[in-house]
This record gives structure tokens, sequence and C-alpha cells, in this order.
């Protein structure tokens, strides 16, 4: 199980945590494909992924902290369910596969729900805003 301290972070400006959830998606993760033991597929981190978590929606520390760490969560992560997609989607959108992944942060297991877009030419893609942590009930904090 992986392990992750955010003491490093928690004192950070919002500004800065983004700053470095740029730096060290582009670093750790931007551009790496990463096979999926459970499902046995190749998923691409692309650069929207690394816009999203830097620049859209919330970001908070525990979210920078397991950045580095994608690729090696995306790899172990038990699939759970698929789910439609939106009406809002791109038309190139089939779906989506819901997986989970635990976790170890600040020295208590939690809960990752991790969502790959499923798309009509075939390929699946990783995209960390519809991240959630989620406590041992499933719960969203």
């Amino acid at each position: 199980m992986i392990k992750i301290d955010t003491s490093f972070y928690s004192s950070l400006s919002i500004s800065q945590l983004r700053r470095i959830a740029r730096d060290e998606y582009n670093l750790f993760v931007k551009g790496k494909t990463v096979k999926n033991k459970d499902l046995n597929i190749e998923i691409n981190l692309t650069n929207i992924g690394g816009r999203k978590t830097s620049y859209g929606g919330l970001i908070y520390p525990k979210k920078v902290a397991l950045i580095k760490y994608i690729p090696t969560i995306l790899n172990t992560a038990k699939y759970s369910n698929f789910g439609n997609r939106k009406k809002i989607d791109k038309e190139y959108v089939v779906g989506y596969l819901n997986f989970k992944s635990p976790i170890e942060i600040d020295s208590k297991k939690e809960y990752l729900h991790i969502v790959i877009q499923m798309r009509k030419d075939g390929k699946f893609y990783y995209s960390i805003d519809v991240n959630k942590l989620l406590n041992k009930k499933g719960n969203e904090f």
C-alpha cells in the first residue's frame, strides 16, 4: 500500500499548491501510459489531467501529495463499475470505468476513487479532477 505524508503541503497557499501540482504532474505523470493489472488495459496520462488537477476544481494538500504516485495507483487499482457518459461529454466519450484503491495518508487508511474515461478510439484516459478521497464507509470528504 502506498503511504503518503502531507505535512509538506499542509502549510502551502492555494496558489503554491496549484504550482506544485502542475510541476509534479508534468514531471511524474504527463505523457506516460500505465497498464492497470486488474482489467489489463493501458491508461494514457495526458496533459488534460494535469491542467484539471492544477487549475480546475478543488485543490488541497492530499490531492497534491498523491500526484507523483498516480502511475503506481493506476497500475494496482481495482475495478468497481462502469459509469455512463454524461450529456455534456464530447461525442468521442463512451463512458467511465470506476476504480478504487486503498492508500495510507498521514498514517490513516483511506480509499481513492479513480475514474478513467473510455473513448470511441478504444483508448482509456485518466483525469484527476473527478477523483475523490473516500473514507472507509465510502463517504466523500
